[in-house]
């Protein structure tokens, strides 16, 4: 085979796998991301499906930044972010479903039923997400965009009950979900900056109930008893807004959980770390080592928060050196 035919036929199969990838891509999207990014690739007159560097993005609008469309889970773009945000502004759109209408339909069409669900979110629930995203939150280059959304859910009925195609159910039903497709916009909320997330729970009317600015979180007791220590299942359960806003508000925290600690050096908390042997202290001495914060045991008035954050960066460029190389 000479080198002409060689070439052509070269080509063929790259134009193949590009074309297989961007449509994969477009494929795997469901009607309501698919309305959200036609909405935003208009107003930002943009283009849709654009690979920057080396990833496929939603939209990357006429003044070169990047818009991102998410109505699952935002722990998904982690990654993309670590990759975008150096060099890009990203704006995430999040989708939050106050009103949900659920359509059942047989194959042929006909309506069966529509009912309203009980289920419903409000703008709180968002912070349940965050936590995937906390390295991203306070970026120069990041904001986070929320609607306040009511969709339809479209279910196919089944002659008889079926297991999903990635086994998900614990027991079979005689319907599965088609998708899901907007109906209205009712509120958009900018996130960029500590402030416009702590608004948020002003707004909520949340109190901080940590007494004299001391916030006592544990894994295995009810705070503020020291030998009280039971199940898991006895520890009071608060939601992660409310947990936030516990961390964000001290003035002092004691903990042996190493999520708290991490937000505490986030937040530049003085914070002291009580040792949880029953769960395993490894990770949580791994972390302040990392910092310079072991012999303190967490931090206080002396930590020099400078420092702290000039080793956070060196260990956010570790972390992106390796993505790019291995990605």
């Amino acid at each position: 085979m000479g080198f002409q035919p060689k070439l052509k036929k070269g080509l063929y199969f790259l134009s193949i796998h590009l074309y297989s990838f961007i449509m994969i891509n477009t494929y795997s999207e469901s009607q309501l991301h698919n309305t959200l990014k036609n909405l935003y690739a208009e107003a930002s007159q943009g283009l849709t499906e654009q690979q920057v560097a080396g990833k496929i993005c939603d939209i990357v609008a006429r003044d070169g930044s990047i818009i991102e469309i998410q109505t699952g889970s935002l722990s998904k773009l982690h990654g993309k972010l670590g990759l975008l945000l150096p060099h890009h502004k990203v704006k995430v759109v999040y989708p939050l479903v106050v009103k949900k209408n659920i359509e059942t339909r047989k194959k042929d069409g006909t309506l069966v039923s529509c009912r309203k669900s009980p289920k419903k979110q409000c703008l709180l629930d968002m912070f349940s997400e965050l936590t995937a995203l906390f390295p991203y939150l306070l970026e120069e280059n990041f904001v986070l965009e929320v609607l306040e959304v009511s969709v339809v859910e479209h279910r196919i009925k089944e002659d008889a009950p079926v297991q999903l195609a990635n086994k998900s159910r614990r027991f079979k039903r005689d319907w599965y979900k088609e998708g899901k497709s907007l109906e209205e916009i009712y509120a958009t909320h900018q996130f960029a900056s500590a402030e416009d997330y702590l608004e948020i729970v002003r707004r909520a009317g949340l109190q901080s109930t940590s007494p004299g600015g001391v916030y006592e979180y544990f894994l295995d007791r009810l705070p503020s008893d020291p030998r009280g220590r039971g199940p898991v299942e006895a520890r009071i359960q608060e939601g992660p807004e409310k947990w936030m806003q516990h961390i964000i508000e001290a003035e002092r925290i004691v903990t042996d959980s190493f999520h708290v600690c991490v937000f505490s050096i986030l937040f530049h908390k003085n914070f002291i770390v009580e040792r949880n042997e029953r769960r395993g202290f490894a990770r949580i001495e791994d972390l302040l080592r990392t910092f310079g914060l072991q012999e303190q045991m967490g931090a206080g008035e002396s930590t020099d928060w400078a420092e702290v954050d000039a080793r956070l960066r060196s260990c956010r460029e570790k972390g992106m050196n390796f993505l790019r190389s291995n990605l």
